[in-house]
């Protein structure tokens, strides 16, 4: 990489990769692939339209107070206050959401 660290990194967020991006690329910015949280939406929750609302949320071009409240509607709406899957997505929505990326 001719002496030059990457920004950033984009990963399926495999812990033993993010420990390993924290060591070899500390100043990085690890980043989580969204082709990979759709398919872990889609086998995690298994419906269609929160899959799609999903991706507007992950993607969509807003400010992070949007986003909040877009998360917030959205767990509501099917539910999922209780899944451990959507709870530890958003912990890591850092990592994922375009709002909180910028």
């Amino acid at each position: 990489m001719g002496g030059k660290s990457p920004k950033s990194v984009i990963t399926d967020g495999d812990f033993a990769m993010r420990n390993a991006i924290k060591t070899v690329f500390p100043n990085a910015h690890h980043r989580l692939c969204a082709w990979h949280l759709i398919r872990n939406a889609t086998s995690n929750v298994k419906d269609i339209q929160f899959v799609s609302r999903f991706k507007q949320c992950m993607l969509g071009d807003f400010d992070v107070a949007e986003f909040e409240c877009r998360w917030t509607k959205l767990v509501a709406d099917f539910e999922l206050e209780e899944n451990s899957w959507v709870s530890d997505l958003y912990e890591k929505r850092k990592m994922w959401a375009t709002a909180h990326i910028r």
